[in-house]
């Protein structure tokens, strides 16, 4: 566990303790949402829900006492010496993104590996024993066949081909050997886990992270039988709430009638465009941060991405304006 928190750290930041805490168990608020954003520890959202805060707190303390970790004040903390990452669990970060798979990981996959099997032993072998019984699973499949019968297993394999083909070639013939099918019966993650990640917490996150991978791939091809499969699961890490305020905003409605047929503060429609920001590639900024304050944001001297909103109340700039423009300004940094 050193490890994964000191990469944490890795960018020499000064990180809040109970704010990086509430971030690691899931807590989804606006102001624990824009710290990830900003410190670039949005995919770790909800990794482990269960870590008691006395715990965490006591592995910072084991940390600094070694020297690894330096307490600055007032709950920060800021990396010491360095402990350098494999390739290999380096890697395993890159690919994570709890933030956008965290609720849906679990059942995504069972999902793809019940078609999987079904496809596969469609006409071969009517007697096998499914991996799914649940309708959540069984009737989107049971549609599925019924759409496209023996044509189902071809498409399947082509979209596999296509999709694994993208990932890194280690863990796309990791996936591969998860799957069953006719005649074969795939692997546990478990049992696919290389030897350096026998422990904890490399032995949770690496299958996390080859999943949340292929995941990754399927969002960029809508037009797959895969990702139209898949798709009502990713929703499941959506603020339905926050879904429903978008569809209206979507719909050419102003703040002020959003707010009304949503019958919310504007502060909560607040929360919803921020998430709205930092889940959608595509996200218009334009449309939800008042001139005057984007006027006043460019103008002031100083790096946005450490600013605090009681930095800059005093020029009259909203709250929504202020959080979407260091949300814009971390977006086009990561273009460069």
């Amino acid at each position: 566990m050193d490890e994964f928190i000191l990469a944490l750290f890795a960018s020499g930041d000064k990180l809040k303790a109970t704010t990086l805490y509430q971030l690691l168990i899931g807590k989804k608020t606006t102001s624990v949402l824009l710290f990830g954003c900003l410190h670039d520890l949005l995919p770790y959202v909800g990794l482990f829900p269960k870590v008691s805060q006395r715990d965490f707190e006591i592995q910072l303390q084991k940390l600094v006492q070694e020297g690894y970790l330096i307490d600055v004040k007032e709950g920060f903390y800021q990396r010491g010496q360095g402990i350098e990452l494999t390739k290999e669990k380096q890697q395993v970060l890159s690919h994570l993104n709890h933030f956008r798979y965290g609720k849906s990981e679990a059942a995504a996959w069972r999902m793809l590996q019940f078609v999987i099997q079904v496809a596969s032993n469609y006409h071969r072998q009517p007697t096998f024993v499914p991996l799914e019984t649940a309708p959540m699973f069984t009737e989107p499949v049971r549609l599925l066949i019924r759409q496209q019968q023996e044509h189902l297993r071809e498409i399947l394999k082509e979209e596999l081909i296509q999709l694994l083909g993208q990932l890194d070639q280690e863990i796309a013939n990791k996936l591969a050997q998860s799957f069953s099918g006719w005649q074969l019966v795939g692997k546990t993650s478990y049992q696919l886990l290389p030897p350096w990640a026998s422990d904890a917490p490399w032995n949770y996150l690496v299958p996390l992270a080859w999943h949340q991978a292929f995941f990754q791939e399927v969002e960029r091809e809508t037009n797959l039988v895969c990702y139209q499969l898949l798709a009502p699961f990713f929703l499941w890490d959506r603020n339905q709430s926050s879904l429903s305020t978008q569809a209206l905003f979507e719909a050419g409605f102003s703040f002020e009638e959003v707010c009304q047929k949503r019958q919310l503060k504007p502060g909560t429609i607040n929360d919803h465009l921020i998430e709205w920001a930092l889940r959608d590639d595509k996200f218009i900024f334009a449309d939800f941060i008042a001139p005057a304050s984007e006027k006043l944001l460019a103008n002031k001297p100083g790096d946005p991405l450490t600013w605090r909103f009681k930095e800059v109340a005093s020029l009259e700039v909203d709250f929504l304006s202020f959080a979407l423009y260091q949300i814009k300004t971390k977006e086009e940094r990561k273009c460069f």
